[in-house]
């Protein structure tokens, strides 16, 4: 459409068309910017937004989607409007003049839009005021920091200036209303807050010997402003570590003496939270420090094992303990006149000399009696009797009992405090 208002026309002002373009470039050199030598040049610019995303935060990198409008005045290009108001060209008339060389200081890789034809358009007015529009898909770089992973905010900055002229030369400014179509608002995994505009002067140097000012360039910067969506993250890791939590913890209402019972809540609790956090760090971007969930899962993590640990004292003072107590006081024996032999056999001792009786046959008699109440007096004692110690009546008593108010009450602590942290730091 463009082609055909210059090119195709066939009106009788087709030649004067040509004739003016033809006088114009005549003497004109591209080489050289306008007003060279004279004041700098000002280039008015403005974006609109069409698409943004996807953001990659293993990579830290964004892409933008956008047209980018430049204007300025070149009076070289000035000419007596035999066109119509403004003189739209072809975009091969755009290797024949003069045009800023912008740029992106922090792209990566930057697509110039070719189908079906350049995507650029060139306007020309009488006044020597120019419009250059181009779309452009560029992937820039965005230095993130994720020690709130995954309540983070990130401000990915894009930034465009003058690759070889100082602001002695071209001055680069927005124009006073920038059109951001700026495209969904939500994305996959992040929602775009807004954008700002802003400008500054950019020094630029060289490190060798000694540092040596190239100059200073003025730039222009579009900040995208976003947050991390939580709904994911949440229903995926957040939520099984929890119900895992508490799962390890329905053990202290087990019956201390079920081992077997236990044994399998703790150790396959601590199992599963291992494989949820390793799947899960493939999502986190590999960093040398702990993220906001990195401390959840290891908060998690530790309240299993301890969870693990409670049981294995508790079996240690009811159980294991009292057991060695018992073998140590059957091999020993309880006075010096009678004791137990490693079979349960009672051996009492008379002048110095043991006799063999088996219990089985000691119904009648003194010896009888002994061996049959020794073990059961040797078992109260230990296990809950007035010679019992501090720690098997605690183990017996309040452990398990403790546990079941204590260990819900601190995770429930920790989680008002994690989440009212963590959300106040990113501001939602």
């Amino acid at each position: 459409m463009i082609n055909r208002r210059i090119t195709h026309i066939k009106d009788p002002t087709a030649k004067e068309v040509s004739a003016t373009l033809d006088s114009i470039l005549l003497n004109y050199d591209n080489r050289l910017r306008p007003d060279i030598g004279k004041k700098p040049l000002y280039v008015q610019s403005d974006v609109f937004i069409t698409g943004f995303g996807p953001v990659d935060d293993q990579k830290r990198e964004f892409t933008v989607d956008m047209f980018l409008r430049q204007k300025w005045k070149d009076p070289r290009l000035a000419y007596q409007s035999v066109m119509s108001k403004s003189g739209d060209l072809s975009n091969v008339m755009i290797n024949r003049i003069w045009t800023p060389d912008a740029f992106f200081r922090n792209g990566k890789k930057s697509v110039n839009h070719n189908m079906t034809l350049p995507n650029r358009l060139l306007r020309i007015n009488a006044t020597g005021d120019i419009l250059y529009a181009s779309r452009l898909t560029i992937r820039a770089n965005c230095p993130m920091t994720v020690t709130n992973f995954p309540m983070d905010v990130h401000t990915c900055n894009l930034t465009y200036g003058s690759y070889g002229y100082t602001i002695e030369d071209v001055i680069f400014n927005w124009t006073t209303k920038s059109n951001l179509g700026v495209g969904r608002k939500k994305l996959s995994e992040w929602i775009k807050k807004n954008c700002t505009f802003s400008n500054l002067h950019l020094k630029i140097y060289f490190k060798s010997c000694k540092d040596h000012q190239f100059g200073k360039y003025s730039v222009l910067i579009i900040s995208f402003h976003l947050k991390r969506h939580l709904g994911y993250f949440i229903v995926q890791t957040y939520l099984p570590c929890m119900l895992i939590v508490i799962l390890s913890q329905v053990s202290f209402w087990v019956n201390k003496e079920a081992t077997p019972a236990r044994m399998v809540f703790g150790v396959m609790t601590v199992l599963s939270l291992t494989t949820l956090s390793i799947s899960e760090r493939r999502s986190i971007p590999n960093v040398s420090y702990l993220t906001a969930m990195d401390w959840f899962i290891v908060t998690c993590f530790t309240y299993c094992f301890a969870a693990l640990i409670e049981f294995a004292s508790v079996n240690y003072f009811t159980v294991i303990r009292p057991r060695a107590l018992i073998q140590q006081l059957e091999v020993n024996g309880n006075d010096s006149d009678s004791g137990l032999d490693s079979d349960g056999n009672y051996q009492p001792s008379t002048n110095g000399v043991r006799r063999r009786f088996a219990s089985s046959k000691m119904s009648n008699s003194d010896g009888g009696s002994a061996s049959k109440s020794r073990p059961g007096s040797i078992l109260s004692r230990i296990r809950g009797g007035s010679g019992s110690s501090f720690w098997t009546q605690l183990a017996n008593n309040h452990i398990d009992r403790v546990s079941r108010v204590m260990f819900p009450l601190t995770f429930f602590l920790f989680n008002v405090v994690y989440w009212f942290a963590y959300l106040s730091v990113s501001g939602r």
